[in-house]
């Protein structure tokens, strides 16, 4: 159709996001890593702080070889604590019988949350958890 530009009549196309600069020439990042840091923290539902545990493994192996491994690992990290923390606190409350329905919230809130941040990490894009505590600082990819 005519008028209706394409991505191929743009002068300059949006660089790619799954890219690191790398002196002159750009080198694409492999998303799996990003993938595996947001989904292995499933694996707390059966080993005990597995949530906690391995991304934080992860983080602590590669984080200085990429900016942005050390801003994935730092957010999961922080999703991860910050949700452990409201499930202990839930988990105490239950005492007063309002835990009881907030334990089940934010287990829910846990896993549907670390799928979307796995999504969007396949799409190599860095996910803000919301209800997020920042442990570790705010560093951008």
């Amino acid at each position: 159709m005519r008028g209706i530009p394409s991505r191929m009549d743009e002068p300059n196309p949006i660089p790619d996001p799954n890219a690191q600069a790398q002196g002159d020439s750009v080198v694409p990042v492999n998303n799996t890593y990003f993938v595996l840091l947001h989904v292995l923290p499933l694996a707390g539902i059966v080993v005990p702080v597995g949530n906690v545990i391995i991304p934080l493994v992860m983080w602590l192996l590669k984080k200085d070889e990429s900016p942005q491994v050390d801003a994935h690992g730092r957010e999961v990290l922080a999703f991860q604590l910050s949700y452990l923390i409201y499930g202990v606190v839930a988990g105490i409350l239950i005492v007063v019988i309002i835990g009881m329905i907030l334990v089940p919230l934010v287990m829910l809130a846990w896993l549907i949350l670390t799928i979307v941040g796995t999504i969007k990490a396949a799409d190599g894009i860095l996910y803000r958890y919301p209800g997020t505590i920042r442990f570790f600082g705010s560093r951008e990819a």
